[in-house]
């Protein structure tokens, strides 16, 4: 079996960009040829395209596509609208769903104005969100992206042979928006955990972790805005990059946060791992609808409670008081009790973690995915 891969970033620079990496290596080893086509502008790493029997950036991709002979095309993540047709040139194609961008005109699932998550298929009340009003890397700064040309862009993809998500909250999503359900197929996404060597580390108290991109969708301007009500000796880690980090920054010494804040940007996975098992608990207050969320899950196999907003896809692996805790995306008052709550019972928090951990060894794991992906892989080519 041939899979030609097709990702805009060679780098790891996200949960998508992961999950395509270690899944095309881990396919390999069970026999499959891997190639990748990338967007020529992002410089490719290494380590990464080093996953794949062969990597090329994109360029011509009918020719491309005819030369390289793959049995289907597995497509991730795209830049421009009208992208997918480019790709479906030849043999079957399968599309991996990992955000919003056919759903939402702005593409991050929650309101323009009040910030707040929405859940509602694409339509006309997309217009008073101003959702439809972008940033241009144009000659104009700003550009529309209306429900029509979103809705153009979902007819393009429903002719695409299958449609593969991680939850079954996006599996939803797609029927809502007019997607053939017998197309749509979710595959449980899947987290390595530590090592077995890994470092014993005892948890530092009263310290909460956040682990995600420097966006105003993940939420952390509402962590923030908990901790600012809860005791000085509580502190925040927060680790990831993005362009929105001084916004943060700025909030953080307004509410007079700047002792008790650390940002500490972009992290190796070695430090990352130990900073799991130094937390008190991993916060993950995201207001833009996980399509999974990663974290999480990679926190309780460190044994680390996780509080998180109950929003899109992380309901499949938190369950409030069984697996961790969950509050109301946005609601700042809301989850500094949970967290005040947690910090204060780290026994009880621990043995959710627990039961968090257990969950995720029997549901998402490399195994089950990579099974029900091949099968997927070999019935669409058949």
């Amino acid at each position: 079996m041939h899979v030609l891969w097709c990702n805009l970033s060679a780098d790891w620079i996200g949960g998508a960009e992961r999950h395509v990496a270690h899944t095309a290596r881990a396919l390999r080893s069970r026999g499959a040829r891997c190639t990748l086509l990338y967007g020529a502008k992002g410089l490719a790493e290494p380590s990464f395209t080093d996953c794949f029997d062969s990597a090329f950036p994109w360029a011509d991709t009918a020719r491309q596509i005819a030369e390289i002979g793959p049995d289907v095309v597995y497509v991730h993540r795209l830049s421009r609208e009208g992208d997918i047709e480019r790709f479906c040139v030849g043999p079957r194609v399968i599309r991996f769903h990992h955000d919003h961008r056919l759903f939402c005109p702005r593409k991050y699932k929650y309101t323009t104005l009040t910030h707040a998550t929405c859940t509602r298929p694409v339509g006309l009340h997309c217009y008073p969100c101003l959702g439809i009003v972008q940033r241009s890397d144009g000659i104009l700064p700003v550009r529309l992206r209306t429900v029509g040309m979103v809705r153009r862009e979902q007819r393009r993809h429903r002719a695409v042979d299958a449609h593969v998500v991680g939850s079954q909250y996006m599996a939803d999503h797609l029927v809502a928006h007019g997607f053939d359900e017998e197309r749509v197929h979710v595959l449980p996404l899947y987290v390595e955990g530590p090592t077995d060597n890994a470092e014993e580390i005892t948890p530092d108290e009263n310290t909460v972790l956040f682990v995600g991109a420097m966006l105003r969708g993940k939420g952390l301007d509402v962590l923030l805005d908990a901790l600012v009500q809860l005791p000085a000796s509580v502190r925040l880690i927060a680790c990831g990059g993005g362009h929105q980090r001084s916004m943060f920054e700025s909030r953080a010494r307004t509410l007079g946060l700047e002792s008790r804040v650390e940002f500490r940007g972009r992290v190796q996975r070695e430090e990352l791992d130990r900073l799991y098992r130094r937390a008190s608990c991993v916060v993950i207050p995201s207001r833009e609808p996980e399509t999974f969320g990663f974290v999480g899950p990679e926190a309780l196999l460190h044994g680390t409670p996780v509080i998180a907003s109950l929003v899109g896809g992380m309901g499949e692996w938190l369950v409030d008081g069984v697996t961790g805790r969950a509050f109301e995306s946005g609601d700042a008052t809301a989850l500094a009790g949970v967290l005040r709550e947690t910090l204060e019972s780290p026994e009880s928090a621990r043995a959710l973690a627990a039961q968090g951990r257990a969950r995720v060894l029997e549901r998402f794991t490399a195994q089950r995915h990579l099974d029900a992906l091949e099968r997927l892989l070999e019935r669409v080519i058949a």
